[in-house]
Formats: structure tokens, C-alpha cells, sequence
């Protein structure tokens, strides 16, 4: 069971003239399950490294909640206003399924190369059911304007090929990826349904200059695809804060992001620094922005929207160090600039250091001690506004956090320590 309680507090002229208090409670109450299942075959051939995979998984959530909502109200000496009292209840059904199938062919090429090649398919089902009442005289009143059945139907089918080869001290790798998505979002009350189906083409490159002792330059270009998650698809809307309403875009579109970055990893007898400077292009960029309601002018919606472009550029460096042979200290620091336009700015800075392990029982056993946000230095500012309304926040997590952690492997080897990450062949082919 969770609660919450907001308070709002009506003034005029200036923030200490408040003439009117009001206390909004909330009592929930939330059941989850989540359920996947999942079974792989891989066909090995004669060759080392020549493999057939395929993949198939199901995962099915649920959940079910309900909540309370009461308003109390007060005068400005904080005084209980009699017989102005409000009541609402809300239930909500929600429910996510998937199937995934994957389908990978690895064939190890003569004189370090490597070809890759795989199909794949998504097939997801989302569904909504939120119910809003007013109680009033003890009697539950159904509210249509918060009532909503929704339905979101995904398919996904993708195709790709990726060929790596090494030349002298350089490596290269080169990939293509084809995805053909047919999603259909439906409102089932009132029978409006918005389908869209769309192509999109992923290339990706990645030049690798390998010098001695495993030092390496790297320069990289790849495209990707982001697309709406539900709760910025689904139009219900959210009744936890009623000044404040949360709603989501049924004509949403994915965004699509253009990355360019140059690495470099050095290394040392007992330490290891990767440093890598990026710069990322995206369109249709989704944000939630926030208006005031034409209809309702002391309340603002905040709805997913498109805007034009968005810039991220930042330099990422991960250092490992081993005083030990047992122990290793490692972090990340990670410094970029955010810029979003459309009617909606938004920049941002983030740093995050932290992290040191130890590796024992015959390195089965790792133990972790990790720290998030050192500085307390994660920040958000943003600014909205149109013609008639103008926001402006400043959010500071409070994210820094300690983690102690163990993992014990039972006939498992530890997974390497990858401080910069080469997509190219990690093996030398055989030859025919």
C-alpha cells in the first residue's frame, strides 16, 4: 500500500496572503505479477566461433490498482471549511505482453573477418482500463472525462547483416539494419483508432587504429530508433494531482538519433583510461511539455509532444585501476550539454564517478562497492512557455547513493572487465 499527500496553498497579491488550503490525500493499493519465459538453441559447427542462435521469449505483466482520494479544505488561518469535502476513487488494469523471437547467424571469415547476419520479430500487447469516480452522497458516479480503455498493438519485424574485417593495425565493421513496425493504438470506449506502419534503415560503421600494447583509436557512426513507451501513447488521464494532469499523445512518432563519437584507450601496468568525445543528432525528439488548460485556466496538462531536433555533446572517460590482484577500483565520469528545441528548451549537465571490487573464492565470487553522484552534481533545468504561460524548473536528484554488492558464479567464467567497448572481431577467424 503507498500513499501521498499534496497540499496546495491559494494566495493573491503576494505568496503570504493565502485565503484558501487544500490537503489531497491518496491511499493506494497495487498487485503486480511478471512472468518470462525463455528458451535458446545454439547450433555450434566445426569451425570455432561458426554458430547458428535462435532465441524465443515471452514476458507477461500485470497489474492492478486502486486508489482513494479525499480533499480537505482550509481557510487561510488554516481553519477546516464544513461540508465542502471531495471524494474520488480510481481503478486501473494494466497488462503488457510480449513475444520476441531472434534468429542469429555467426559465420568467422579467413584472415580476421567475421560475418554476421539475423532476423528478428516483436510482437507486444498493452492494455489500459482506468476508471475514475466522484462519491457523492455516498453514491459512485462514474466521471467520463478521466475514463479511459486503451489498447496498444505492436509488430515489429527486423532484418540485419554486419561484416567485420582487420587490416594491418586497422579493424573495420560495417552494418545494415532493416525494421518494418505496424503499430496500432485504439481507444476502445469510444472506437477511435490511430494505425501508422513505418520503415526505417540503421547503418552503422566503426573504424578501430590499433597501436601497441592494446591502445587503440576508435571513430564511430551509428543510427538508432527510440520509440514511445505506452504511458506516453495512452490519453488517460492521471488524477493524483488535480491542478497538475498528466496525459498521454496517441499520435506520438519514435525519434531517431544519429551518433557520432572518437574514442581512445590507453593503457598502464595496473591501470587503463578510455576516453570518448560524442556528439548526437536527434529528430522528432519526444518531450513532455507542460500548458495551461484552455478550459480550465488553474490547471496545467503536461503531454508528449514532438518537437524539432535535439543536440547532446559530451566527453565520457572510464578509468580502471588494480592495486591488487585481487582488487579493482574503476568509475566513469560523464560531462554533456542537452539542447532541445521546439516550443520547449531544455539543457542539462550530468556527472556520475564512482566504483571498486574485489574478486575471491577462486574468482567465483566478486564483491562491489559502488557510489552514485559523489557530488550530488545531477541537475535539470528546463523553461516552457506559449502565449499566455511561462514555467520554469530547476530539479536537483538526490541520487547519491552507496551499493555493496555480491555475486557468486557456479561454472561460470566472470565476464571481462570492458573498459572500451570494440565492436569488431573479438576472435581471429579460422581459415578455410
Amino acid at each position: 500500500m503507498n500513499s501521498s499527500d499534496l497540499t496546495y496553498r491559494d494566495a493573491l497579491g503576494i505568496p503570504g496572503n493565502v485565503f484558501l488550503i487544500t490537503q489531497r490525500l491518496e491511499d493506494e493499493k497495487e498487485k503486480e505479477t511478471d512472468l518470462l519465459y525463455s528458451l535458446i538453441y545454439k547450433k555450434s559447427f566445426p569451425r570455432k566461433g561458426h554458430q547458428l542462435i535462435s532465441d524465443f521469449q515471452y514476458e507477461d505483466k500485470a497489474a492492478e490498482k486502486t486508489s482513494v482520494f479525499e480533499e480537505q479544505y482550509f481557510d487561510g488561518s488554516n481553519n477546516p471549511l464544513s461540508g465542502v469535502d471531495y471524494l474520488q476513487l480510481s481503478g486501473n488494469e494494466e497488462g503488457n505482453r510480449r513475444l520476441g523471437i531472434n534468429l542469429d547467424y555467426i559465420l568467422p571469415l579467413k584472415i580476421d573477418g567475421k560475418f554476421e547476419a539475423g532476423l528478428q520479430s516483436s510482437f507486444r500487447e498493452i492494455f489500459n482500463n482506468y476508471v475514475v469516480k466522484e462519491i457523492v452522497n455516498s453514491i459512485e458516479n462514474p466521471d467520463a472525462d478521466f475514463t479511459n480503455d486503451f489498447l496498444y498493438q505492436e509488430i515489429i519485424h527486423g532484418a540485419y547483416v554486419n561484416f567485420g574485417k582487420a587490416i594491418n593495425k586497422f579493424t573495420l565493421q560495417t552494418g545494415l539494419r532493416l525494421e518494418h513496425s505496424d503499430v496500432t493504438t485504439k481507444l476502445l470506449a469510444t472506437n477511435e483508432t490511430n494505425p501508422r506502419k513505418y520503415a526505417d534503415l540503421f547503418p552503422s560503421a566503426f573504424l578501430t587504429y590499433n597501436l601497441s600494447n592494446g591502445n587503440a583509436f576508435q571513430l564511430s557512426y551509428s543510427r538508432r530508433i527510440q520509440r514511445p513507451v505506452s504511458a506516453d501513447l495512452n490519453p488517460f488521464f492521471t488524477i493524483r494531482d488535480r491542478r497538475n494532469i498528466f496525459r498521454g499523445n496517441p499520435n506520438i512518432e519514435p525519434e531517431h538519433t544519429d551518433s557520432y563519437e572518437l574514442g581512445y584507450i590507453r593503457y598502464w601496468e595496473k591501470a587503463s583510461l578510455s576516453s570518448v568525445a560524442y556528439f548526437r543528432k536527434t529528430d522528432n525528439v519526444i518531450k513532455r511539455i507542460q500548458r495551461v488548460d484552455a478550459d480550465f485556466p488553474g490547471v496545467t496538462i503536461t503531454q508528449a509532444e514532438n518537437l524539432d531536433f535535439k543536440r547532446n555533446y559530451g566527453v565520457e572517460l572510464t578509468y580502471a585501476y588494480f592495486p591488487h590482484q585481487k582488487w579493482r577500483l574503476n568509475g566513469d565520469v560523464n560531462i554533456f550539454h542537452s539542447l532541445s528545441e521546439g516550443t520547449f528548451k531544455h539543457e542539462g549537465q550530468e556527472v556520475f564517478v564512482g566504483g571498486t571490487g574485489m574478486d575471491f573464492l577462486k574468482k567465483n565470487g566478486t564483491l562491489t562497492l559502488s557510489v552514485n553522484d559523489i557530488f550530488n552534481s545531477r541537475r535539470r533545468r528546463s523553461f516552457s512557455e506559449d502565449e499566455t504561460f511561462f514555467s520554469e524548473d530547476n530539479f536537483l536528484w538526490q541520487s547519491r547513493a552507496i551499493l555493496l554488492s555480491f555475486h557468486y558464479r557456479i561454472n561460470q567464467q566472470k565476464e571481462p572487465n570492458r573498459i572500451y567497448v570494440n565492436p569488431l572481431i573479438e576472435e581471429k577467424g579460422v581459415e578455410y
